[in-house]
């Protein structure tokens, strides 16, 4: 049976899933893995040990923050620590030159952070006067940034060396991941134990799930790996209930062009930024992602919306405030379920302090997007009390 032959179905339900959906099936699949794995400690080449034994060299660099132009030995190291990509050079310095960065792996945060920098963006602009200045009261790693920019392009457009350098990371994270699925075959059973759990969320009340039936629905999937495809793969038959009727990889899939950018909400549209954000990348490359029938994966019929592995960030808030926008969260009978996983009982705790944590800013942005400052403040008051908004272990 094809997705063709499913037309006559009807979603339920629409499953957002991140890369903690992956994690809990057994890839290393998170940035941090794919950096460590690729560019990690264990070749004396790779930019990570060339950056420790340039330590030194660096924190004097930084120290002086003189004029980029003025740095002599530009020219000699830099060709040397970014010799496989500025980004992974770049990412590299977080982690190993400045231990105080928090979440250096989170790379479209600290895209975001860097590309909407005031100094970063009048270099993109090719303003070369930012070169000759007194840059102190830039922070490291946008000092490092600039150094790392005008050391391995010149003068030449920065934009487009920027979008040839992010693309290859971008091919690079899609060989890798890649290789982790072959090379994990328990995914597959993982994939369906999950989906099995996801589709019956919120339909047993209090009750347990064995009995239940998994609801039809449709995926949004933030992640590069093909659901239904690891489905098939794993022999799941399509009269199961577990494969998606409608399903988008939103940023791409390990067999198509994946994209890593930073969120448009808050970049002018006339910003060099612009063309690093997630909407221009996914313009530039349409028709991504799809899989099956090209179809609105935005059903009518959906009455619950589930999110698990995706961490809630600003990076994506304007595919969600277009979701909730269109299914009129604030006067509508949708129902939120923020499914999460334990996978250290020691701290579950605090991993249900941070899940609510972005929960709640997720909700007040969202609110405060309509418009009104008090849809914003009791968004998410008013969900618990319609018991639209649940929090589910799986």
């Amino acid at each position: 049976m094809s997705s063709q032959e499913k037309t006559d179905i009807e979603p339920k339900r629409l499953l957002i899933i991140g890369n903690g959906f992956d994690l809990h099936c057994g890839l290393h699949s998170s940035f941090r893995e794919f950096i460590s794995a690729q560019y990690g400690e264990h070749t004396k080449s790779d930019p990570m040990i060339l950056i420790s034994q340039e330590n030194e060299k660096i924190k004097e660099m930084m120290s002086t923050r003189t004029s980029i132009n003025a740095i002599k030995d530009l020219s000699h190291w830099i060709p040397i620590v970014a010799h496989e990509n500025l980004w992974v050079a770049w990412l590299t310095f977080l982690r190993c030159c400045q231990e105080t960065t928090k979440n250096w792996a989170d790379v479209e945060s600290q895209m975001t952070t860097l590309l909407t920098n005031h100094t970063v963006e009048k270099v993109l602009k090719q303003n070369e006067d930012v070169f000759e200045h007194d840059l102190k009261s830039e922070s490291d790693s946008v000092f490092f940034f600039l150094v790392l920019l005008k050391g391995i392009f010149g003068n030449t457009n920065y934009i487009s060396g920027l979008k040839k350098e992010l693309t290859k990371l971008e091919t690079s994270m899609m060989v890798y991941m890649n290789k982790q699925v072959h090379d994990n075959q328990p995914y597959f059973t993982h994939v369906e134990e999950s989906i099995k759990q996801l589709t019956k969320l919120g339909i047993e009340g209090e009750r347990k799930t064995e009995g239940a039936q998994p609801e039809p629905f449709n995926l949004l999937n933030f992640n590069y790996t093909n659901i239904e495809s690891s489905l098939q793969d794993g022999d799941i038959g399509l009269k199961s209930g577990l494969h998606p009727i409608i399903q988008r990889n939103i940023h791409g899939t390990t067999k198509e062009h994946a994209v890593i950018g930073i969120d448009s909400t808050n970049v002018p549209v006339d910003s060099a930024t612009v063309l690093f954000t997630k909407t221009y990348r996914l313009l530039e490359k349409q028709e991504i992602g799809y899989s099956g029938k090209e179809d609105f994966i935005l059903s009518p019929e959906i009455n619950t919306i589930v999110f698990y592995g995706h961490s809630l960030s600003n990076n994506d808030f304007a595919y969600f405030q277009s979701i909730f926008d269109f299914y009129h969260l604030y006067d509508s009978k949708i129902v939120l379920i923020f499914a999460y996983s334990v996978y250290n009982i020691n701290i579950e705790t605090d991993i249900k302090k941070s899940l609510y944590h972005n929960i709640q800013e997720l909700l007040y942005r969202y609110g405060r997007s309509l418009g009104n400052d008090t849809h914003g403040r009791n968004l998410m008051h008013k969900l618990i009390i319609e018991n639209r908004l649940l929090l589910k272990k799986v």
